[in-house]
This record gives C-alpha cells, sequence and structure tokens, in this order.
C-alpha cells in the first residue's frame, strides 16, 4: 500500500503532465476541460477522461486523453478504466511515460482495446515535458514542450476550462 506522500507525488505527477499538455493545445489556440478532482471519480464509475481537447476552428473536432502515471500502468487499472473508455467511446488516447510504452501495448492488447492510440510523455528535472502523439496539432509540432510551471491552473470546480496563460 503507498504512503500517503507517495499517493501526493504521483497525483503531482499526473496533473503536472496534464496541465502541460493542456498548455500546449492552449498555445495553438484550443480550447481544453480538464478534470482535475479524481477523488469524486467513483461517481462516473471511473470514466471521467482527464481531458477533452477541442479545436476551435470547428465544433466537430473534439479529442479525450487520459494520462497515466508510472505507477498507474496496471492491469487493474486497464480493466477498471481502459476497458471502460473503450465501451463509453468510439475512439480515445491514453497517455503514458515513454518508459511504460511497450508493457501499455501488451495490456491493451490483452484487453482487446483497439479503439486507442498511444501518446507518450517525458519530463525533465526541469519540469519540462515532452510529447508524441498528441493529436490535433499542427503536422511538424509533435516534438513541442511545455514548461509546466508557466501555465497557471484555472480550475475551480471540474467543468472549469484551462483558459489562462501566465506570460
Amino acid at each position: 500500500m503507498m504512503s500517503d506522500n507517495q499517493l501526493s507525488v504521483q497525483k503531482y505527477s499526473h496533473d503536472a503532465t496534464v496541465f502541460a499538455a493542456a498548455g500546449i493545445y492552449y498555445d495553438f489556440g484550443m480550447s481544453c476541460s480538464l478534470y482535475h478532482d479524481h477523488q469524486e471519480d467513483s461517481e462516473r464509475e471511473g470514466l471521467t477522461i482527464d481531458l477533452f481537447v477541442t479545436d476551435n476552428s470547428t465544433p466537430v473536432k473534439a479529442w479525450g486523453i487520459a494520462f497515466e502515471s508510472t505507477d498507474s500502468i496496471t492491469e487493474n487499472q486497464a480493466q477498471c478504466q481502459w476497458l471502460g473508455y473503450s465501451k463509453a467511446f468510439d475512439y480515445w488516447y491514453l497517455a503514458v511515460p515513454l518508459q511504460t510504452k511497450t508493457s501499455t501495448i501488451h495490456l491493451l492488447e490483452k484487453l482487446n482495446i483497439r479503439n486507442c492510440s498511444l501518446i507518450t510523455w517525458q519530463e525533465a528535472d526541469n519540469e519540462k515535458f515532452s510529447f508524441r502523439g498528441l493529436p490535433g496539432l499542427p503536422s511538424g509540432s509533435h516534438e513541442k514542450k511545455s514548461m509546466y510551471s508557466n501555465y497557471k491552473r484555472v480550475i475551480q470546480t471540474r467543468d472549469e476550462t484551462f483558459d489562462e496563460h501566465n506570460d
């Protein structure tokens, strides 16, 4: 069982990654809706996706992205959440740490989840995140990095939109 400190570090890592990705989308003028309070997730049976992104140029383009940290790439997590996502959404994205890509692919194959694409992410010591596979970004922008500490948290409720950038 994890200590409170370990859970706190894991949640920070997860949330920092979600905010960093949202910051990248924000930089490209896209709208992001974040789900921040995972304590209330049980009321939705674990099917609340972490980040919804919409392309402001057309209302029919939207992407749902679930984020995982190194510790959450488990068969239990895959069965409890990923299977639910695969049934609830026509298509969705799963963002995982780069070093867990192979084990994540094995879990997706084992559970026969086929309507999901992987996004990989890495965090540097200076809280910079890099992502590969973020959907909906202009061509050639897959290497874009986001500095988490540059983005203001504008979340008061789980339905709030990430809508402000600190310069």
